[in-house]
């Protein structure tokens, strides 16, 4: 094994003991696939050094990766369990559909065309979830997302319901501070106000 195999391999064992396990990350499948997938490998080549560090990489397209802490709780809270399909938004997002694919999750496309899906994550923090969105998740399905509200950015986990006419609605239940740059393409367009 080369010298910086062996520093990546030692990278991530210490990323998933000394952040993820004391920030509360305990399910098995997540903190087996984040310490089995090389993060090194999806983040541009000048930042491979700081692939483990617990904070946001920014990668070529403006598109922000998770940090490696933020990540393991949200797709904790998601619960993936294997045989689920799941569509991952945001262009950091190759990470994290390479981890719920080490679970066993079959990784849709962003294509409304591939189907339904029993969870969406988004790599990137958005102000509300676009409605497009809800409409490809499975009765009951699950979001992880980062929620900006009122300028703090926070980690949720949102459910989907139909409502009568069967259009689908997601409610958020925020649960950690989160350090998540805004999804490009995102924001909402500041109201005019005097």
């Amino acid at each position: 094994m080369s010298a910086p195999a062996a520093n990546f391999d030692a990278a991530r064992r210490t990323m998933v003991a000394n952040q993820l396990r004391p920030q509360g990350v305990t399910d098995v499948r997540v903190l087996a696939a984040m310490g089995s997938v090389p993060r090194e490998d999806y983040v541009p080549a000048g930042s491979q050094a700081s692939a483990y560090g617990d904070r946001a990489i920014m990668l070529d397209d403006g598109s922000p990766m998770f940090p490696p802490a933020e990540l393991g709780l949200l797709l904790s809270r998601l619960a993936p369990m294997p045989g689920e399909r799941a569509l991952v938004v945001g262009g950091g997002g190759a990470y994290a559909a390479a981890l719920l694919r080490h679970i066993g999750l079959d990784v849709a496309t962003d294509d409304p065309e591939s189907g339904a899906v029993d969870l969406i994550l988004i790599e990137g923090a958005i102000e509300q979830l676009p409605a497009h969105l809800a409409e490809r998740l499975v009765p009951d399905g699950r979001v992880g997302a980062a929620i900006v509200e009122d300028g703090v950015t926070r980690l949720a986990l949102g459910r989907a319901s139909a409502n009568s006419s069967g259009a689908r609605s997601v409610g958020f239940t925020s649960f950690a501070e989160a350090q998540v740059p805004l999804l490009p393409g995102t924001s909402s367009a500041p109201a005019f106000a005097f």
